[in-house]
């Protein structure tokens, strides 16, 4: 995770999700919903600290595959804990 820090707390920007390859499906579900909601908490909090268009960008890697992603403040009107990267 790459994060800032305000006042001695820290704020990410970047959320990596790695995961070994044999992972079973219904893992990487929830695997891309937590990422999604790590992801909207830390865009939250920027927010709230009055950051302009903050940006977060979410990593996710499943055995051989992987998918990047950012989440925006205009994304995030559009996103739930049920959402995937895209």
């Amino acid at each position: 995770m790459a994060a800032v820090h305000h006042n001695g707390v820290q704020y990410a920007l970047f959320i990596a999700e790695i995961k070994k390859p044999g992972t079973r499906e219904r893992d990487k579900d929830d695997d891309r919903r937590s990422l999604v909601s790590q992801m909207k908490l830390s865009l939250d909090k920027l927010l709230w600290l009055g950051t302009e268009s903050p940006t977060i960008v979410g990593f996710l890697i499943q055995g051989m595959c992987s998918t990047i992603g950012p989440l925006t403040p205009s994304d995030a009107r559009n996103v739930d804990a049920s959402a995937e990267l895209g």
